[in-house]
């Protein structure tokens, strides 16, 4: 959020932040602390199905790797 107003940072030729501290304590302040978790939402809904399937390979192959190694999920090393 920060870095967007940033980019769009001039009103009339005149900076209105001068840097990204002021920006989040100005858009704090205006718009309330809950405007600087703006888009978030759209983010974790984007992340989610790549976390899911990350997840879900990883487990996988672990249960892979056990039977081939021919010892118990458990016995292997996690992350």
């Amino acid at each position: 959020m920060a870095l967007t107003k940033l980019s769009a940072n001039r009103s009339f030729g005149v900076p209105n932040y001068t840097g990204i501290v002021d920006c989040m304590r100005k858009t704090a302040v205006h718009e309330g602390v809950g405007a600087l978790y703006k888009g978030m939402g759209a983010a974790m809904i984007g992340v989610a199905p790549y976390a899911g399937i990350k997840f879900c390979v990883y487990e996988l192959s672990k249960k892979s790797a056990a039977q081939w190694m021919r010892v118990a999920d458990e016995d292997l090393p996690s992350q």
